[in-house]
């Protein structure tokens, strides 16, 4: 249970409390990983770090939106918005309940993904898992998410969405993201000393 220091705003309460958490989780990594030190090259590095980024920046995301701010899903950090919309809040207020309920139930799904990957890497935390984790994202970001905005999306007058907007405002990090996995996945080789079935233990750089 989190108590309160002596004189202690709640905002720095809340802060520290984030701080403590995301320490607990990065020792949580370590620790269920190998005694074993397992060298780990640049490129290995950059795999690890970028197959980290999504569980951990969808969580940071969704879990605020779903519990604290569901207007939120109306932003263009969740969805892109055409030019001249009204602000967030009004177009939450105007949205129908069964419309607003869709935002938490698809964050919930996300969640869900996000979940799914990191139980990989934290459990089954292999070179072979991260290396697999690149590929699989690569795919996610490089084609299932364009053939979902291009071939879903914009083609539909319902949702009135310009190429433009959609590329500016969602398939840019995407893409930019799909580069980094196709790298790490497919150009990254496998340490050639490394047993793949054994953790990493990234400690240091060769």
């Amino acid at each position: 249970m989190q108590c309160f220091l002596i004189g202690e705003s709640y905002d720095a309460h809340l802060i520290r409390s984030f701080q403590e958490l995301v320490q607990n989780f990065c020792r949580l990594i370590i620790f269920t990983s190998s005694p074993k030190i397992c060298p780990m090259s640049i490129g290995s590095w950059l795999r690890f770090g970028a197959n980290w980024l999504v569980p951990v920046l969808l969580s940071a995301l969704y879990i605020p939106a779903i519990f604290l701010t569901p207007s939120s899903f109306l932003t263009p950090d969740f969805a892109p918005i055409s030019p001249g919309s009204p602000a967030p809040l009004d177009l939450w207020s105007s949205t129908p309940p069964t419309a607003r309920a869709l935002g938490p139930q698809l964050g919930g799904w996300v969640l869900c993904y996000a979940f799914f990957i990191a139980s990989f890497l934290l459990f089954e935390n292999t070179p072979r898992t991260h290396q697999l984790v690149s590929k699989t994202n690569c795919f996610i970001m490089l084609v299932l998410w364009p053939a979902i905005w291009y071939g879903g999306i914009m083609p539909n007058a319902d949702f009135s969405m310009a190429e433009p907007e959609i590329f500016r405002q969602l398939s840019m990090g995407e893409v930019g993201l799909g580069l980094i996995y196709f790298y790490t996945g497919f150009l990254v080789p496998l340490d050639p000393d490394d047993d793949d079935t054994q953790p990493f233990h990234p400690v240091k750089l060769h």
